[in-house]
C-alpha cells in the first residue's frame, strides 16, 4: 500500500510537471502570434510609407510581400533558427534590411519636408515654462561681492591661555601648559 501512494505522488508530480509544459508552450505560441502582427504591422506602414513617397523599388516591393506572405502563412519569416532568436517573426537579415528601408523613409520625408513643406514650429510657450526648472540661482546668477566693495576686518582671534609645550621629567608626570 506505501507502494501505491508513492507511485500516485510521482503521477502527480509528472501531471503538474506536464500541465506546466503545456501552459509554457501556450504562452510561447501566444508570444510568437503577437511578435509576428507586430512585425506585420510594421511592414505594412513602412510600406505604406515609401509608396505614399513614390519611392518603392521593385526589389522593396517583392521583399515585403514574400515577407508578408510567410508571416501570414507560418508565423515566422525563416526557417533557419541559427539566423534569428527564438520566437522572433523576423531573422537578424530581414531585420537589416527593414531598417534600412525606414531609415530610407526618414531620410525622403526629412528631403520632402525640407523642399516644400514648412517646418513645424513648437510654440514659445512650451520652451519658457518647465516643470524641470532649477528651484535655485544658477551659480552665474548667484550674488558675488564687488572688489570696490568696502570690507570691514575682522580683529584676529586672542591667542589660547598657555600655550601648549610638554615638559619630560625625569620619574615624574609630564606637565602639559606652562604656569
Amino acid at each position: 500500500m506505501a507502494e501505491d501512494g508513492k507511485i500516485d505522488l510521482q503521477k502527480q508530480a509528472w501531471q503538474a510537471q506536464q500541465a506546466q509544459l503545456d501552459r509554457d508552450e501556450e504562452q510561447l505560441k501566444r508570444d510568437k502570434e503577437r511578435k509576428a502582427k507586430a512585425a506585420l504591422r510594421k511592414i505594412e506602414r513602412l510600406r505604406k510609407e515609401l509608396d505614399l513617397l513614390d519611392d518603392t523599388t521593385d526589389w522593396e516591393a517583392e521583399f515585403t510581400d514574400s515577407i508578408t506572405d510567410r508571416l501570414d502563412q507560418y508565423g515566422s519569416a525563416f526557417a533557419d533558427p541559427s539566423k534569428g532568436g527564438y520566437g522572433e517573426a523576423l531573422s537578424y537579415a530581414q531585420k537589416v534590411v527593414i531598417n534600412n528601408m525606414r531609415a530610407k523613409a526618414r531620410r525622403l520625408k526629412r528631403e520632402k519636408r525640407g523642399a516644400g513643406a514648412p517646418e513645424k514650429k513648437t510654440p514659445e510657450k512650451s520652451k519658457q515654462y518647465s516643470s524641470f526648472k532649477r528651484k535655485t540661482p544658477k551659480p552665474s546668477q548667484q550674488r558675488v561681492k564687488q572688489l570696490d566693495e568696502t570690507f570691514e576686518e575682522e580683529a584676529p582671534a586672542p591667542p589660547p591661555k598657555g600655550h601648549f609645550s610638554p615638559k619630560i621629567i625625569p620619574g615624574g608626570k609630564a606637565s602639559t601648559y606652562n604656569e
